[in-house]
């Protein structure tokens, strides 16, 4: 019961010895969904970015908070005038994250939470607009790769996904981004 007793206290502390605080932003390419059918242009890409911090329990686990940019949506088209309008989404995410090593410099990132999406819908014809706002909470799934260059700096690529809804319909944004996160 000792020796059980004493390795539970052992792990305990090396769990905490590791334990470490990070910070990372990102900046890249996004992609907003958005049924273009009747619009003269459309342009569903833009570019955005992402800040998140961190803190890792173990080398595998840790839990983040973050905000992404996920961009917006343009649009054009002939309704008697030329109508312009955009759909943006941004978001406020929870995350647990799980590493794996591949090398001893490249490691894969999953991340997996809910995010606090916020889409933004305007429209604008001779000078007047209208717009609408809702934030709704939504599944998160983030996909990454990290480099060590040092102990506290990693370069990294990362894939965010989550959905932005507005007036009842929803629809998938995504966010490809190159970055560096710091540890501390």
């Amino acid at each position: 019961m000792k020796k059980i007793l004493l390795a539970s206290a052992l792990a305990t502390m090396m769990g905490g010895a590791f334990a470490q605080v990070y910070v990372g932003g990102a900046f890249g390419m996004t992609q907003v969904a958005l049924d273009c059918s009747g619009a003269s242009t459309c342009d569903k890409s833009d570019t955005g970015f992402k800040f998140y911090g961190g803190y890792q329990f173990n080398p595998t686990w840790s839990v983040e908070v973050g905000y992404i940019d996920f961009g917006a949506a343009k649009y054009t088209y002939w309704d008697g005038v030329n109508v312009g309008g955009k759909f943006e989404v941004s978001a406020l995410t929870l995350a647990a994250a799980a590493r794996a090593p591949f090398s001893p410099v490249l490691t894969g990132v999953a991340r997996l939470g809910l995010a606090n999406a916020k889409t933004e819908w305007s429209e604008s014809a001779m000078g007047l607009t209208i717009s609408e706002s809702e934030t709704k909470a939504k599944a998160y799934f983030g996909l990454g790769l990290e480099y060590t260059f040092t102990k506290q700096l990693r370069g990294t690529l990362s894939a965010d996904f989550t959905q932005g809804e507005i007036g009842g319909s929803t629809g998938s944004v995504r966010a490809f981004g190159a970055g560096l996160q710091y540890g501390f």
